[in-house]
């Protein structure tokens, strides 16, 4: 499950990548001005890394558009109170999110379930197969959409209850 803090840590690793690419850098020579390896500009671009505020300035200062330096900190900040935010939450434990993820559950007239698929099963017209798009991977990762007044992510147990009845439909 993908929460607020990875979708924004993953929203700030594409403008990071957005950047490096108007700059017409790629990801190695970026690594070179930066003094970084080149795994770390792959994993902030990724979404896999937490950027700091020094790495959002230098990464800003290297691309050489240091006007967005104070916008790229801001979404620093905004992922940082997501993240403060998600332990708040979380700080008495998982209990009460799945409590709540099972009442919705229960009040849902109706469960949809939609198959996620992999990038070799994406195919781009008559010119072979694609990489998924940002906008495609995201589409896909909400496989499950509940039909309340208020869309939510199920809970874990009945995500896996519903592949197994999807795999026993399946066969």
């Amino acid at each position: 499950m993908s929460t607020d803090f990875q979708q924004a840590r993953e929203a700030l690793g594409a403008r990071l990548r957005e950047l490096r690419t108007e700059a017409g850098l790629n990801g190695k020579d970026m690594a070179a001005r930066l003094g970084w390896q080149r795994s770390k500009v792959s994993r902030l671009e990724n979404g896999k890394q937490t950027a700091t505020d020094a790495d959002v300035t230098a990464w800003a200062r290297a691309a050489e558009q240091l006007n967005v330096a104070v916008e790229l900190k801001h979404s620093l900040r905004n992922l940082e109170k997501s993240y403060r935010s998600w332990k708040r939450h979380l700080a008495a434990g998982h209990r009460a999110t799945q409590i709540a993820h099972a009442h919705q559950e229960a009040q849902a007239a109706t469960i949809h379930i939609a198959r996620a698929h992999r990038p070799h099963d994406l195919h781009d017209g008559d010119h072979g197969p694609s990489r998924p798009t940002a906008a495609h991977r995201a589409a896909v990762a909400w496989m499950f959409r509940w039909s309340t007044s208020t869309p939510t992510v199920a809970s874990h147990n009945a995500r896996r209850r519903l592949r197994c009845a999807a795999r026993a439909a399946a066969t």
